[in-house]
């Protein structure tokens, strides 16, 4: 896992080794010391992290279908995405044109943003893990996934 991905808010994986693994968020991360503070969703214990093997536990969650519909996401089959010549997507509908798109690609997740200059108007991010989604989403429309 890259830690140079990681913010503050993302959701990662904390493998212990032993067959168990738990879902943790990233309550405060500091790349340049290579230092984190997450918190285990399961009990809500704060976990230091702050040594190779330490960072060596993390891993990243894959996206799945599930969590857009955490994150109510609408399926819509006909709706238009850009000049892509099929429809269909995952929409979180904020109006103005500015509506959040993920979909499947080639067997692959990815959400889709505008690009005028691009041939269909739009452009492809792939997002293979949670943490990426949650930060292309933040970059782009300010929105946290975080709660």
């Amino acid at each position: 896992m890259n830690i140079n991905e990681l913010r503050n808010g993302n959701y990662v994986l904390l493998n212990y080794g032993n067959g168990r693994k738990d879902v943790c968020k990233i309550e405060l991360i500091n790349i340049e010391e290579r230092k984190a503070t997450l918190k285990v969703l399961a009990d809500n214990a704060n976990i230091e992290i702050d040594s190779p093997d330490k960072w060596a536990m993390l891993e990243a969650i894959p996206f799945k279908k599930e969590f857009l519909k955490q994150l109510e996401f609408i399926k819509d089959n006909d709706y238009v995405v850009f000049g892509l010549p099929d429809n269909g997507a995952y929409v979180k509908f904020l109006g103005g044109g500015n509506d959040i798109i993920v979909r499947k690609e080639k067997g692959e997740w990815v959400l889709i943003t505008r690009k005028d200059k691009a041939f269909y108007g739009c452009e492809f991010h792939y997002i293979p893990y949670l943490h990426i989604f949650q930060n292309l989403v933040f970059d782009y429309w300010r929105i946290s996934f975080s709660d």
